[in-house]
This record gives structure tokens, sequence and C-alpha cells, in this order.
């Protein structure tokens, strides 16, 4: 073993304005994505700013940063190291003679990192404070938010975005995003079947439709948003290629519901069997109306023999 020192050095030097930079730990999630042959686009996101009437409805994931990709979000969490990462550049290009000098132009003591969320039970939490209620006053031409701005404001990703979109009911109107209330969405879908059959467009499970016809059907005096009864169809049909089709259960199930809301929501207690049954059988397609049974929901309970309640009301 030679006894001589060990005289090599590396000139060693710290630039002294430093380049910011941040680091950020990929998980193999995102690492597979970025390395695959069709690179993804990723979007950082943080949460608008709640007015102070809203700030106590603020979800789990509307205080901090998220990094989504087209249908995950990932929660990005600020790390403090003990180590410090000193980041350099070459000195000299490749074309001439290098005296072996590095520089540090960027100095590191913390890096993000990147959690996983495994589902967002909240996503429609995001939205509910930004979607007015239908029918409401149109807010000043400055605070409008259209679904594009939405979408892009909000920490999810596009994905759990158009499906707690859609869970919601939710839709654009004149540059404005609303959630539809249970009358609305009665008078939206009475409206359509009663249009399509006056047409004798036949809306049920066994045969697809047009929602582009059945739109057309309606008269222009209507003042009901088209996109509110797009939306209020959604909810009760099953999107297929060839067109949509009627969900029977989720239908008598939905309709039901609405209309004891409805009736809720005016104040009011109990309602009686007979004129509750009459109201909803005259929503739906008159081929679903054998259907409209106490059984298809499991929001309501009967009280006695003649009254239905709201189940929490």
């Amino acid at each position: 073993m030679s006894s001589q020192p060990n005289t090599t050095k590396i000139p060693f030097s710290i630039a002294h304005t430093q380049q910011p930079v941040r680091l950020i730990e990929l998980p193999p999630a995102i690492l597979s994505l970025i390395n695959s042959d069709e690179r993804p686009t990723l979007k950082i996101k943080a949460a608008a700013a709640l007015p102070p009437s809203q700030s106590h409805n603020a979800s789990s994931t509307s205080d901090h940063a998220v990094l989504c990709t087209a249908d995950k979000t990932f929660s990005l969490r600020q790390v403090h190291s003990s180590n410090t990462t000193f980041l350099l550049t070459p000195t000299a290009s490749c074309d001439s003679p290098s005296s072996g000098e590095v520089t540090v132009t960027s100095t590191v003591t913390s890096y993000l990192e990147l959690l996983p969320l495994p589902s967002i039970a909240d996503a429609r939490d995001l939205l509910r404070p930004h979607l007015l209620p239908y029918p409401s006053p149109p807010p000043s031409p400055g605070t409008r938010k259209s679904r594009t701005q939405l979408a892009r404001d909000t920490p999810i990703s596009d994905a759990e975005f158009n499906h707690a979109w859609d869970s919601l009911g939710a839709f654009e109107h004149d540059g404005c995003c609303y959630i539809p209330t249970p009358s609305s969405l009665l008078a939206a879908v009475k409206e359509a079947f009663t249009s399509a059959a006056a047409e004798r467009i036949t809306i049920c499970a066994k045969s697809p439709f047009s929602p582009d016809l059945v739109l057309g059907c309606i008269d222009e005096d209507v003042e009901i948003p088209r996109p509110l009864i797009v939306a209020a169809l959604a909810s009760v049909c099953d999107c297929a290629e060839d067109g949509w089709r009627l969900n029977e259960s989720r239908c008598i199930e939905a309709t039901g519901r609405w209309v004891l809301q409805e009736w809720h929501e005016m104040g009011k207690g109990d309602m009686l069997y007979i004129a509750f049954s009459k109201i909803w059988k005259s929503v739906v397609p008159d081929g679903c109306a054998r259907l409209c049974c106490l059984d298809a929901i499991k929001v309501c309970w009967l009280v006695g023999c003649a009254e239905v309640r709201l189940v929490n009301s």
C-alpha cells in the first residue's frame, strides 16, 4: 500500500448568484408516464381562495398545490433535508481544455415530494362552492367563471373533475356554472319526455335516442336552459356509442327523490302518498309509470299508511 498522501484536488467554488431551482421526487407512476411513448401533460394546480363565508366548507385538498395527470391527483409536499444538494454546471465547453473546476450554481436544502391521492372523495365538495343554484340571478360579468376556468382552477385531475361535474348534474349557461335544484331537474326531464313523446321519439331502455333530437323537439319559447335539459337527461340515461338509453331504475329513483326534495325544500312536512305518487308518475315516461313504487328509492319511508317522509328531513 502506498504511503504517499492523495494530493488530487478538484477546484470547487460557489457562484455568487444562485439560480432558484426546485427538485421534485417522482414516484414510479409519474416516471413511467414521462418515459412512455406518449408523454402526458402534467398540471400543477392550486385552489383559488374562497370567500370567508365559504371557508368552513373547504375540502382537504383545497389548501395546497397538487400535480395532476389526466386521471390522477398527487399532493405536493415540501420536504426539508439535513443534507445539502449542490447543482453544478460545466465551466468549460467540450471543445476547450477543462481545468476540472466545478461551480455550484444552485444550493438545495429541500425538495418536493409527490404523494398519490388514491381517491378524491371530496371532489364534489371542491366544486359546490363555485356552482350557483339554478335558478338564481347570474353574477356580474367580472365574477363569472366558465366550466373551462373552473376545471383549470380546481385542484383535481380532468377525469376526476368531469366525474364530479356529471354526478352533480352541473351545467354551464351564459358563461356561468350552475347546479340544478330538484325543482329545475323535474321541470327539465318532464319537458324532455313530454316533447319527445309529442314527436313520437321513444325514450326507453331498449331504443337509443339522440339528445340533440330531443332538444330539437322542445319549443323555442320554453325558458329552460338547454344545457340543463342535457344534464338532467344524462343523470337518468346511459351513454353509448349508438346513442343514449334510459336507465329505468336510475330514472325512477332520481325522479322520486327530486319530488320529495322539492317538497322538503318548500318547508313542508310529510307528503301525502297519493299526491307524491301522482306527481312522480307524471314526470317519468309513460312506460315507466308502472315502476313507481317506494321500493325503488331509498331516501324515504312511509309514515303511517298515507304519508311519505324524506330521510333525514
